[in-house]
């Protein structure tokens, strides 16, 4: 772990054996350094030669050079890589893109670059980098090719002359080019910062290799120059776009990697042109997504390094320099987790005296000898200082990854980047770099007047200084003041690596795309999909092309999701958002699909063979009782309940002999007990009948309630359904169908008994009538509002906590989403969100006092909480990949696990379009 160590006599016998392993590899890492650092100082490029009148006196000119340029994009970067490249007045440029893009890229050479004439634009079918290539070298005419990424800004008009002078040696097969870090943005970000640091590294080993023994693990990709008769050899072609690792994983990446090792078996030399004159400007990826390239191109250095030593094996002998580093980053990682491997293990068997004595003294030198190889770096840019420690930290977690990309080296997509991999797509507006040099911080260079800054070698070891420290006899560390410093300082470092560590490999939300033909729908939460731990599968319902009850299922077991979606039944001829499927599974194992032809009948179609959609279905009428807003949802001993609103007209006396017309829409549900066989008349739920305040009836009669939510029976407490609930209505002065709502309320429902039941525990009997209200109020919304008559929304996602089983509600309240959670005497209110859409959202359990809220609002914005819905913070955004695509609503899956791959649905909806033919898409979203 702390390699760069001075070799001091320490004072305890216990101490001395800790240092030891230390020092050993101090020793080994500091000499291979500073040996690189010296070969790198030893270094010189080739200079061009000139004639007394300035001009060119190499053999090549850059009118002997095609740059070849395979990429998808046509953007800023693209451009201003471009007019660079005119500038160093080349034969010919050759953009080779897909058929799609052709167009695009020929006007933008049309009408941006200085001299069109220089552009020739191909294409190929699909994106792939390897074959764009392919195409842009077989048209060629000249004897040298520049091989150059879309995004590669070269920084001189002279770059060319420098990378051709090498090429006066008819042995030089190809040259590459110094390269540094351009932010995408003001100010660059860790990440990119990381990246510099780790650039600059490279920058050292290469120069240092080519002194040496003229070589290089890795001719970069962002920019290369080679001989073209060398790419155009058809052995190289055929090899190069069939490379396969273990001859069945296509490799979409590394053919930088894939080049240079050819030149060794061909015997062709190669070049480090590290100059200012030579140098390049690129970008990273200025997020997380950096991890996701490093881990790609460590993946490439592991397969293309282990090729060059144990299957070509030239290298041994043509470069042994080259090879040495090879064995020197296979072994790399285990000294890093070799220390911290040793802390845990002589802190346990030496009772913490060595933990105290040492940690304080290697932290202070291993930030003291760090400070003094950044020196340089940050003369140049002061502010990267504030990015020490996370060089460090990231330094640790670094050797992880190396060794997790040893164990998947099958993985050969690209990972960091949208559509480049496979035939199909291919990103080749970046680079595949050289990995072989996996460091995070800088060394000290100086070459000219560049101030060139260089990180130092990933496997660095850190010094561990042993000067003598006072004993404190046979104290244990907790009884010493070092021992507690010694304490904090790595429970400090091991947070922080920790964090880092969570931050990049913890699984990530992905949404996959399950269907795009969904109609308009106004889905409540219980019953759109569920998890069948009995057969591995989920099962999805949703209202298909004009609102006909569609399902479709995902085997968990095959990883193979339906590539069919089934009707299970049959829509009314006119379309009506209110029509939407829920499912639930008898205890046969059966589907159940129920639906409404709102507001007239209630429908269930029932699937003939269990634990599938694929077969039979039989559709029946369970009643006429004007439903709307079905939920089917099922107790532990396997009855069924259908919770839905009963759309109620009823003449009332009002205002001496004027008769007006009031919706009444109760809360109902029905009950079978036989898997659906037979159902019960529909019973009272919650129905306020004549809603009356101060004697004046206020027409508040209508339920919009979100579905119930299972809850298994626990400490004592019987199975139960969370539910909640706010009323709507025309207000007191009118008569009006879901103009006003007002309050939130919540209720259990214990299917035991049949009865409903309060947050307190009141029994509230077999329905929830007016009279009940207030014990089962969460909110006093307030007088009702014109401004805002719709104030509380119509969605409401209950679950509950652990410790003492009382519920927490999330509901929309003025906007502003809200968790309240019931204290055993009265509702806690937090706010979630501000200016939350008036959108479906949903919560989600995930420990025993912790909970996620998921917010669709166009992307999917989730929040968490750690303490019960106290406070919340927004923990992700994740947007689907399709153009275009937006969420408006999203519903768990019953019976999924909160790190499962398939945890709830995403819905689009366009209630301004209100299309039924079934264009709209739904996503199954999870961690992966």
């Amino acid at each position: 772990m702390f390699g760069e160590t001075m070799v001091i006599p320490a004072p305890d016998h216990e101490v001395i054996p800790f240092l030891i392993p230390f020092g050993i590899i101090g020793v080994w890492r500091w000499g291979l350094f500073l040996l690189r650092v010296i070969f790198r100082w030893l270094y010189c490029p080739i200079t061009p030669r000139r004639h007394g009148d300035g001009s060119s006196a190499n053999k090549y000119k850059p009118s002997d050079v095609t740059i070849i340029v395979p990429t998808i994009d046509n953007g800023e970067e693209f451009l201003e890589a471009a007019r660079n490249w005119q500038k160093n007045k080349p034969r010919q440029i050759i953009i080779v893109t897909s058929d799609t893009m052709k167009h695009e890229i020929q006007k933008t050479c049309e009408q941006a670059m200085d001299d069109p004439s220089l552009f020739r634009v191909l294409s190929v079918p699909n994106p792939n980098k390897r074959v764009q290539l392919m195409k842009g070298v077989y048209a060629a005419e000249t004897v040298i090719v520049a091989l150059s990424d879309d995004d590669a800004i070269w920084t001189t008009s002279d770059f060319l002359q420098w990378m051709l002078a090498p090429f006066d040696d008819d042995n030089m097969g190809g040259v590459g080019s110094k390269q540094a870090m351009m932010p995408t943005g003001r100010f660059p970000t860790v990440w990119e910062v990381i990246a510099d640091f780790r650039l600059t590294m490279r920058m050292i080993e290469t120069s240092a290799t080519t002194f040496v023994d003229g070589g290089m693990s890795c001719l970069s990709g962002r920019t290369a120059v080679y001989r073209t008769e060398i790419l155009q050899d058809p052995n190289f072609e055929r090899e190069f776009v069939n490379e396969k690792w273990l001859g069945k994983y296509a490799l979409h990446s590394g053919d930088d990697k894939f080049i240079t090792r050819w030149l060794v078996k061909n015997n062709w030399k190669m070049q480090m042109q590290n100059h200012k004159d030579a140098t390049l400007l690129t970008t990273f990826k200025p997020d997380r997504m950096f991890i996701k390239q490093v881990l790609r191109w460590t993946r490439n250095t592991w397969r293309s390094d282990m090729r060059s030593v144990f299957v070509d094996k030239k290298i041994w002998w043509r470069h042994p320099y080259v090879c040495f580093n090879m064995w020197d980053k296979f072994l790399n990682p285990l000294p890093l987790l070799f220390g911290v491997a040793l802390i845990i293990w002589n802190t346990a068997t030496f009772g913490g005296s060595v933990f105290g004595q040492t940690l304080v003294p290697v932290f202070a030198w291993l930030m003291f000898t760090r400070m003094l190889k950044l020196i340089p770096h940050l003369l140049a840019k002061p502010s990267h200082i504030v990015f020490v420690p996370a060089m460090i930290f990231f330094q640790y977690f670094f050797a992880v990854m190396k060794l997790y990309a040893l164990f998947t080296l099958h993985i050969t997509d690209w990972g960091s980047r949208d559509g480049a991999d496979g035939e199909e797509s291919s990103d080749a507006s970046s680079s595949n770099e050289d990995t072989e040099e996996l460091s995070f911080c800088t060394a000290t260079q100086f070459l000219e007047m560049d101030l060139e800054a260089h990180s130092a070698h990933e496997n660095e070891s850190k010094a561990v200084p042993t000067t003598s420290v006072k004993q404190h006899g046979s104290k244990p560390w907790y009884k010493r003041f070092d021992g507690w410093i010694g304490a904090m300082l790595l429970l400090c470092t091991v947070g922080a690596v920790g964090y880092l560590a969570h931050l990049v490999i913890k699984p990530r939300w992905t949404m996959t795309l399950i269907a795009t033909n969904k109609a308009l729908s106004s889905d409540r939460a219980t019953g759109a999909a569920f998890h069948d731990p009995a057969s591995g599968k989920t099962f999805v319902a949703y209202a298909g092309p004009n609102m006909d009850p569609t399902v479709k299922e995902f085997d968990h077991v095959s990883t193979a999701l339906a590539s069919n979606s089934i009707a299970v039944g049959s829509s009314k001829p006119t379309s009506d958002y209110h029509d939407y499927p829920m499912m639930n599974i008898d205890n046969d194992g059966k589907l159940m699909v129920v639906f409404t032809d709102s507001p007239e009948t209630l429908h269930m179609s029932k699937a003939s063979e269990p634990h599938t959609t694929n077969t039979t279905w039989t559709e029946t009428q369970i009643n006429s009782d004007s439903p709307t807003y079905p939920c089917i949802i099922k107790a532990s001993n396997g009855n069924m309940y259908i919770f839905y609103r009963r759309t109620v007209k009823d003449m009332s006396f009002y205002s001496f002999l004027t008769f007006v017309q009031r919706d009444y829409r109760p809360l109902v549900y029905i009950k079978s007990t036989d898997n659906g066989e037979t159902w019960s008349k529909p019973r009272s739920a919650v129905d306020t009948g004549g809603l009356q305040v101060n004697g004046d009836l206020m027409n508040l009669n209508e339920i919009y309630a979100d579905c119930p939510r299972y809850e298994p029976a626990q400490a004592g407490l019987p199975e139960r359904f969370a539910m909640g609930w706010t009323l709507a209505g025309g207000g007191p002065t009118k008569h009006e169908h879901n103009f006003y709502h007002k309050n939130a309320y919540f209720a259990y429902f214990y299917p035991a008994t049949d009865d409903f039941v309060s947050a307190s525990g009141a029994n509230l009997g077999s329905a929830i009538e007016y009279d009940d209200l207030e014990l089962c109020l969460v909110l006093d919304s307030g007088p009702l509002d014109m401004t805002d008559p719709k104030a509380v929304d119509y969605y409401f996602a209950p679950s509950f906590v652990d410790d003492n089983h009382f519920p927490i509600v999330t509901y929309n309240f003025n906007r502003t989403l809200k968790s309240a959670t019931w204290t055993g005497e009265e509702w806690s209110h937090s706010v979630i969100a501000e200016d939350a859409a008036l959108s479906g959202f949903d919560i989600q359990k995930t420990g025993p006092d912790q909970f996620r809220i998921f917010l669709p609002e166009g992307s999917i914005k989730i929040y968490e909480s750690s303490n019960a819905g106290a406070s919340w913070s927004l923990e992700d955004n994740i947007k689907p990949n399709e153009d275009g695509a937006s969420v408006n609503k999203v519903i768990m899956i019953g019976n999924t696990q909160p790190e499962s791959d398939m945890q709830f649905l995403a819905y689009e909806n366009n209630w301004d379009e209100q299309n039924y033919n079934g264009t709209y898409r739904i996503w199954s979203v999870g961690l992966q």
